[in-house]
């Protein structure tokens, strides 16, 4: 059997992508595009690992509000004059009680402003990070040669040649004026739709008939 063929063992496969019917020589990714691929690339792997995360913080969050103003209407007080204000012996066992209740108010409120901070600190870092990405990937910052076969499709550049069977191709997304080929839901290669003689219609139709599954 032909190594090309055989989608379960992708070490053998001997680059052979059949014959080609699409030739395009594609520019370099700018950063605001390659986080775009990104992005859509790994949507699949969040879906599937975070599927019910968002509504899960939301239902937290809005709990955790609730109890916070459960407890402040409680006592028809505010947690900065509870605090802060000043009280006389008549109302020293009121002050007791509620000095714990609004410690522990004042507690909540600090791990959701926590964790709003940490969630907004690792978007930040997630940004670095493929900013960096970026700038030391070779195939993102030139040009290339993508060559989509009967097989497969082979990527080549001045640094290398790279082969992948259409069996590695798990998903084809037009956005914004890129057309994005997402390769083991990890990585992604990308062509412009303003490129000259790339005809988005007829390649998309042509990959998407390749996929082991529809899109």
């Amino acid at each position: 059997m032909n190594a090309s063929l055989n989608k379960n063992n992708f070490e053998l496969y001997d680059g052979d992508i059949g014959e080609v019917k699409y030739r395009l020589n594609v520019p370099g990714l700018p950063l605001s595009h390659y986080r775009q691929g990104c992005r859509i690339t790994l949507r699949p792997l969040r879906k599937r690992r975070l599927r019910y995360d968002p509504i899960l913080v939301v239902i937290i969050v809005y709990a955790l509000l609730a109890l916070a103003n459960m407890a402040l209407a409680r006592f028809d007080i505010t947690l900065f004059m509870t605090v802060f204000q000043e009280t006389d012996d008549a109302d020293f066992g009121f002050s007791h009680r509620w000095w714990g209740a609004s410690v522990m108010v004042f507690f909540l409120y600090a791990a959701l402003l926590g964790f709003f901070f940490a969630y907004f600190k690792f978007l930040r870092c997630n940004r670095r990070f493929q900013k960096r990405a970026h700038d030391y990937s070779r195939l993102a910052e030139t040009n290339y040669c993508l060559k989509l076969g009967e097989y497969g499709l082979r990527c080549q550049t001045k640094n290398g040649i790279s082969c992948y069977r259409w069996g590695c191709v798990t998903n084809l997304t037009n956005h914004k004026g890129m057309s994005f080929i997402s390769l083991f839901a990890t990585s992604f290669l990308w062509i412009p739709d303003d490129l000259e003689g790339y005809d988005r219609d007829a390649v998309s139709a042509f990959i998407r008939s390749k996929l082991n599954r529809p899109i």
